[in-house]
């Protein structure tokens, strides 16, 4: 694959991969001591990976089009991103622009209804779907490369025209309400949503959690007036590969999107404005099992720390095996079915956490343990074996993000959707390879907090039990804590 990367037209990013990175994901690692930690065999040949470059131009409304000709298959895919999602949703109407994004797709057009719209997606062998996140939405399809006028004209009536029939509403308002009722049955979806309310806001786009009641309310008025105001294709982003050329999709897209009024950019996205409350919050679960959640708000997206907090995440709790949460608290001590944890930098604001499931009488010592680490990372300076291999780690990891052409077009279109600059992947392993143990440990220092620190508990009794005991033992991270229990009935219950 390498070999035909390299034979594409124009070049620009090259990126040099030691050639044992690859092997690496193979490797479980014992302690954290650096006697323990193998010295990377580094060989002298280096790998060259040099990803294609799409092609790009404009619609005549300055719509952006990525393309990227791909012959290997008979077919021919696209997405349309559009800025906007659900952080610049009514807060007091939750859950419309979820039931927009799928609705686009599932309500039919003004010309072809949704039964009849699902009927030529068989009849075709093709699909066209919709969703929105927080950030952005899309609108996707795929089809044999033959049928491309008529796939496209189909996506283009989804984008434009939705029709939001009544019927398929009801049904997805069923299937959410269902959903939302059996949140109560999985500990970890408790424990992820408890953990987003108690350290985001309940009122704020970012802790908000839609309910049964809210998706109620939810009218087909509602996904008109939110397609009028959040879809504005002008302003997004259209990604076409496959085997097709670049003249029939310029001529198509035109077509169809090119007479779209120029629109307003969106008004700016929220602010986050909200102060946790520190503390133990414990949801009693009869299972044996304790799920946790421990956390605080993190650091926006494009900070000058970015490529350190990846080192950090790799070395602290993202890197599998070679981690210092896995190997210490599962692999060692053998107290978490699973446990990870790092820092995500986000849009308005970030979210560092640490998750983990264990046996309910082991909660207090699996917390115990883990904070333990992070409060080792706030006071030393990572092994230097550590850091080498958290490098490779995440030098492999970034090479795949370029092994097909339909990830390199659409990466080309998410990157300035998120903000980040042009030149962002040019430089981001020359970064990472100047990122010293300093870099890491004054990451660690600079975003997590111990003091604010919010751990939500899914548990029976006997985690309640160890917490205490915990909370009232000199000595322990969680000394003098506040434990407080909470209920939860689709959401938060403060008692």
């Amino acid at each position: 694959m390498l070999k035909s990367i390299k034979d594409l037209s124009s070049l620009k990013l090259t990126i040099v991969v030691p050639l044992a990175v690859f092997s690496l994901c193979f490797l479980v690692l014992g302690g954290c001591a650096e006697t323990r930690i193998p010295k990377p065999d580094l060989p002298e040949d280096l790998l060259e990976f040099v990803p294609p470059e799409p092609e790009q131009f404009k619609l005549s409304n300055g719509m952006e089009v990525i393309f990227m000709h791909d012959p290997e298959l008979p077919l021919v895919s696209g997405t349309l991103y559009i800025p906007g999602g659900a952080l610049w949703e009514d807060l007091n109407t939750p859950g419309v622009i979820g039931a927009l994004g799928s609705q686009m797709r599932a309500g039919g057009t003004k010309n072809i209804s949704a039964d009849d719209l699902d009927y030529r997606m068989e009849e075709l062998s093709a699909s066209i779907g919709s969703s929105f996140g927080n950030e952005y939405g899309s609108i996707s399809f795929e089809a044999l490369s033959a049928d491309f006028d008529e796939i496209f004209s189909l996506f283009s009536q989804v984008v434009l025209e939705p029709q939001f029939e009544n019927s398929r509403l009801e049904l997805w308002k069923a299937q959410r309400i269902e959903g939302i009722k059996r949140r109560r049955d999985d500990p970890s979806a408790v424990a992820s949503i408890a953990f987003q309310e108690l350290v985001y806001g309940r009122q704020t786009h970012f802790g908000q959690i839609t309910t049964s009641s809210d998706v109620e309310k939810i009218k087909r008025l509602h996904l008109l007036r939110a397609h009028r105001e959040l879809v504005r294709p002008d302003r997004g982003i259209l990604v076409v590969t496959g085997d097709i050329s670049k003249e029939k999709v310029e001529s198509v897209a035109e077509k169809f999107f090119g007479e779209v009024k120029r629109s307003e950019p969106l008004d700016p996205p929220p602010t986050f404005d909200y102060t946790p409350t520190p503390g133990i919050y414990f949801i009693e679960f009869p299972l044996q099992q304790a799920t946790i959640q421990i956390g605080q708000p993190g650091p926006l997206r494009h900070s000058p720390d970015e490529p350190a907090i990846a080192i950090f995440n790799d070395i602290f709790g993202a890197g599998g095996f070679n981690s210092r949460l896995l190997r210490r608290v599962r692999t060692d001590l053998g107290l978490a079915y699973w446990i990870g944890g790092g820092i995500s930098p986000g849009f308005a604001v970030g979210r560092n956490s640490i998750s983990a499931q264990t046996k309910s009488e082991s909660a207090a010592q699996t917390i115990e343990e883990a904070l333990a680490i992070l409060t080792d990372m706030r006071e030393s300076p990572p092994f230097q074996q550590e850091l080498q291999l958290a490098r490779q780690a995440l030098q492999g990891s970034f090479v795949f993000r370029f092994d097909s052409k339909p990830k390199v077009a659409h990466r080309k279109a998410l990157l300035p959707l998120m903000g980040y600059p042009e030149d962002y992947d040019d430089n981001y392993l020359e970064r990472i390879q100047s990122i010293n143990p300093n870099d890491v440990l004054a990451v660690a220092k600079r975003y997590w907090d111990l003091d604010q620190l919010v751990i939500v508990v899914v548990g029976n009794q006997s985690s309640y039990t160890v917490l205490q005991e915990a909370i009232a033992t000199v000595g322990s991270p969680l000394y003098g804590m506040s434990i407080r229990k909470v209920g939860f009935d689709e959401q938060v219950v403060l008692n």
